[in-house]
């Protein structure tokens, strides 16, 4: 069986979901391993071929990318006067039509 260093960025859809739950619930296996000229911390992600060890630092940089991306969707809504209460699911406005 293969071993593979992978930033999570570099991993599918997919596997990325796998990693994200079982970082959050703590139910993956870590270790250490060298990594870009130092030691690093990880998680190991078993698939059938493959032992992907995936740099825990690349996954919370992944976390903090995408919590700023949502931080700055939401300060644009707040810009543009928009609140949650104020956008109508398509199921509201299908009533109206008859």
């Amino acid at each position: 069986m293969n071993r593979v260093i992978r930033d999570f960025s570099r991993l599918s859809k997919d596997q990325q979901s796998i990693l994200l739950e079982g970082y959050a619930e703590g139910g993956l296996e870590r270790t250490s391993f060298p990594y870009k000229g130092s030691l690093c911390d990880g998680l190991i992600l078993k698939e059938d071929e493959v032992i992907y060890l995936v740099p825990i630092r690349s996954i919370q940089e992944h976390s903090q990318q995408e919590e700023e991306l949502d931080e700055e969707l939401n300060s644009k809504d707040d810009d543009m006067g928009l609140m949650d209460d104020d956008i109508e699911s398509d199921d509201d406005s299908d009533d109206d039509m008859d």
